[in-house]
């Protein structure tokens, strides 16, 4: 609270009398032209000014849930060119580790891309590329990394954040380029901001694609410690329920397969469906099936939801 000199105190009327039968609760002051109207000879005293706040700062209080997808992390401040940024989506060191330790695991292992589409940190991105969380009050800030366009035989890359990205070694790289054929890493950083590891991508055409005119922003996840971001173990016999995309399952491992139930709910919208695609082995992918029939999957077999890629892979 800041002193005022005598000088600078404000000239307020009494407070109304209170009747103790009704206890202590005053309501809000009178207010002009309400159901309350000041009495002409006491004159209505200025208001103080609001004491100063920070809006940027953005307090987020989300707990880690195993079983719930990947967490998000509070003390948000937007960058002011980004207008829509949403919680930034990190992931534990610990639990990550923990899912590379099971045996069947369901990995996203890219994106299917045509159009535009923003990689970023946080919810608001298109491609969402987490970060990677070492201590319990480790924050991050929302980033967009670069801006993709892929039209045809055309692409090309926006660089929107030249500290985080590097372009086949050059960590000079920024503003606009052509990604085809081309090592892009996003830089993940340690608790100090130091370089711990990066999340290599690349742009590839993939002919397999359920849409033939996409190319497949496949993620590198030979690293263990890439591969851990974006990494899901299943426990054998039991029942775990996934976020793949904006599709909700229950994914279970059944010896040498994983068996996928429950997705109909979140699959369906109104008369139609939202994409999702099966592929088995080298097979065409082929739509899901419309009926809510458990999925039985190999490893190897993929999924495409949305934009999102996932491939059953063994640990």
């Amino acid at each position: 609270m800041v002193a005022r000199a005598p000088s600078e105190l404000l000239d307020l009327p009494p407070p109304p009398l209170v009747d103790e039968d009704e206890g202590e609760d005053w309501g809000p002051p009178p207010i002009p032209g309400g159901d309350f109207e000041l009495t002409p000879d006491v004159p209505a005293a200025p208001l103080p000014p609001a004491p100063h706040t920070d809006d940027s700062i953005v307090e987020v209080d989300v707990e880690f849930d195993d079983d719930d997808g990947p967490l998000v992390l509070g003390m948000l401040p937007p960058p002011d060119d980004l207008e829509e940024a949403g919680e930034v989506v990190a992931v534990s060191d610990s639990n990550a580790q923990f899912e590379l330790s099971r045996r069947m695991q369901v990995v996203q292992v890219g994106w299917m891309v045509k159009g535009q589409f923003t990689a970023g940190n946080h919810t608001g991105a298109d491609l969402i590329i987490p970060e990677n969380r070492i201590e319990d009050d480790q924050t991050f800030s929302p980033t967009d990394y670069f801006l993709l366009s892929v039209r045809g035989r055309k692409a090309s890359m926006t660089i929107h954040q030249a500290s985080e990205v590097v372009v086949d070694g050059d960590p000079a790289a920024d503003g606009e380029l052509d990604p085809t054929g081309k090592a892009i890493d996003i830089i993940r950083r340690d608790d100090l901001g130091d370089e711990d590891f990066v999340v290599r991508i690349a742009l590839a055409h993939d002919k397999r694609l359920p849409d033939p005119r996409a190319r497949l922003l496949g993620i590198d996840v030979a690293d263990p410690l890439a591969a851990a971001l974006f990494t899901r173990g299943l426990p054998a016999g039991t029942e775990r329920k996934l976020a793949l995309g904006s599709l909700t399952v229950t994914a279970v491992h059944d010896g040498d397969e994983v068996v996928l139930s429950n997705y109909l709910p979140s699959y369906k919208l109104g008369d139609g469906f939202r994409p999702f695609f099966v592929q088995r082995g080298e097979d065409k992918y082929k739509t899901a099936p419309e009926d809510g029939v458990d999925i039985r999957l190999s490893i190897g077999d993929r999924l495409v939801v949305d934009a999102s890629v996932f491939e059953i892979v063994e640990g």
